[in-house]
C-alpha cells in the first residue's frame, strides 16, 4: 500500500546521493560500531557517511543516531522529516 506519507518521502529522498556500502565504507563502518559499542550497521553506516560528508542526518527517531555519534564524540545535525 502507498501512502500520501511515502509519497512524501519519495520526493524528499529524490535528489540524495547515500553512496555505496563498498568495502572502505564497510570499513569505516566497522570502526563506527566498534567505537560505539553498537551492533547496528545502518544507523552507523549514517552516522560515519553523514560526518564524512557534513551532511544533515533527516529522521523521525534520532535516538540511536544521536547515541552512536556521542559515543564516537561527534556531534551531528539533526533534523525531522
Amino acid at each position: 500500500m502507498y501512502c500520501p506519507r511515502q509519497a512524501q518521502l519519495a520526493r524528499l529522498v529524490a535528489g540524495w546521493d547515500v553512496g555505496p556500502l563498498d568495502d572502505d565504507a564497510a570499513r569505516r563502518t566497522g570502526q563506527v560500531i566498534g567505537r560505539a559499542g553498537t551492533s547496528d550497521i545502518v544507523d552507523a553506516f549514517v552516522v560515519e557517511g553523514a560526518l564524512r560528508r557534513h551532511d544533515v542526518v533527516i529522521t523521525s527517531d534520532p535516538d540511536d543516531i544521536v547515541h552512536i555519534a556521542d559515543a564516537i564524540g561527534r556531534r551531528l545535525e539533526l533534523d525531522r522529516p
